[in-house]
């Protein structure tokens, strides 16, 4: 790993002989590290009071980040470094000191972090700058990619795995069948898959050594070399998209944290569920309405505890069904849901960029593939007696209802306690 330490001047000029020098010491395949004073801001969110920002500020340093392949890295901590220690109109924040790394960092198996630490007695905020690594020898979490089912091979790797005899409780036979199906998933990548953003990077060595092949070539005809590097170099790009696009993709969750046993609505509100209403929802569900359920999931929605997404129970369907199935009855019949299936992650979205603390976050809830799955029974069935159930002030939350109308309600109260009655006192 290279490190390029930088303590820039106010000139434009000496900007400009700092860039090439920083330049001349651009790595050609090792992680790099800037950091330091740079002495120039490239957004407007990055100042506060004093002149307005410019574009014209940082567009030569921006130009300097793209020629040399490096951005800022991810920092936590006040979002300035730079105080002019003045008061009033005369005071002036900035961000003048950031971390600029390359790709290659991203590669490295202990991720960089970067903390502003408090300001004194300088008028800079010195940067902590860590390579974490995990404090514990644990492996990392499984995470089904929905990439992988384009690859036949999968299907019968996990139809082996799955046809492997397992003694135990309908549940406990699930849940030893999926453990075993993600080891083997895991063996299997390793092969076929492998690191995608390796694959990417060596595709693109392969697809510039046969360019190179053909300029050095005098003959008219299309060499195969070349045609067989990009066809290669288009799968593993298409492969790693598909990689980022489930990556970015969260959606909020709704599922409840509780399963109550149908058998029981009858005691909580009997006079407002039919006796053939409550038969409707304690009936065990067929296959067809496990399997409706099932393909209507979205497979790209996030991933909880388990590791697998609903692409991963559609792609394997023929192998699963029976098990699947046998599982929601089991629920229904009864059968105290384990652990494995309630648990839940709690994942903290940050509302800002850089948030200070946990005020700026937003708490969601990542559940189980069959958590979602039995609560989206549960929701289907419910959703026919629920507007009877729940009386009409319940306004937010409650299919056909708007929260709005409740603040339209309290704004025309308030407007008619002032209001004089005709006729009246």
């Amino acid at each position: 790993m290279d490190f390029s330490f930088v303590r820039a001047l106010c000139s434009i000029e000496r900007h400009r002989v700092l860039w090439e020098k920083l330049l001349s010491d651009k790595p050609i395949s090792l992680p790099w590290c800037i950091g330091g004073d740079f002495n120039v801001i490239v957004d407007a969110h990055e100042k506060r009071d004093g002149q307005p920002f410019s574009v014209l500020e940082g567009i030569e340093f921006l130009a300097f980040k793209e020629e040399a392949e490096v951005f800022d890295a991810e920092f936590s901590g006040s979002s300035f470094t730079w105080y002019n220690n003045r008061r009033g109109r005369a005071r002036i924040w900035k961000r003048l000191d950031r971390l600029l790394i390359n790709g290659k960092c991203s590669d490295l198996a202990s991720p960089i972090s970067v903390v502003h630490l408090a300001r004194h007695p300088s008028d800079h905020a010195p940067m902590k700058i860590s390579f974490s690594s995990r404090l514990d020898n644990r492996p990392r979490l499984f995470r089904f990619l929905n990439v992988w089912t384009s690859q036949p091979s999968l299907l019968e790797v996990i139809r082996a795995t799955w046809d492997t005899a397992v003694q135990g409780s309908l549940l406990r036979v699930l849940y030893l069948k999926l453990l075993a199906t993600w080891r083997a998933i895991q063996q299997w990548n390793k092969h076929y898959f492998g690191n995608i953003g390796t694959a990417v990077k060596e595709a693109e060595v392969v697809l510039e050594r046969a360019k190179g092949g053909v300029t050095n070539d005098d003959s008219d005809e299309d060499p195969e070399e070349l045609h067989k590097a990009q066809a290669e170099l288009n799968r593993a790009l298409a492969i790693e998209e598909q990689f980022w696009r489930q990556k970015a993709r969260v959606k909020w969750l709704s599922s409840g944290d509780r399963n109550t046993r149908w058998g029981e609505l009858g005691h909580l509100i009997p006079p407002m569920v039919t006796r053939e209403e409550s038969t409707l929802l304690a009936e065990v569900p067929d296959m067809e309405e496990v399997q409706r359920l099932v393909f209507d999931m979205d497979g790209e929605s996030a991933i909880g505890p388990d590791g697998f997404t609903s692409k991963f129970f559609t792609f394997t369907w023929d192998i699963i069904a029976q098990d699947v199935h046998r599982v929601v009855v089991s629920f229904f019949c009864g059968s105290e849901l384990p652990r494995f299936i309630t648990f839940t992650s709690i994942v903290l979205l940050p509302k800002v960029s850089n948030p200070q603390d946990f005020s700026k976050f937003r708490p969601i809830s990542l559940c189980n593939f069959f958590n979602k799955l039995l609560s989206r029974i549960s929701v289907g069935r419910l959703a026919s007696v629920v507007p009877r159930i729940i009386t009409p002030e319940q306004t937010g939350f409650v299919k056909g209802r708007s929260i709005i109308d409740n603040y339209f309600l309290a704004q025309e109260l308030i407007a008619d306690i002032g209001k004089k009655a005709r006729g009246g006192t």
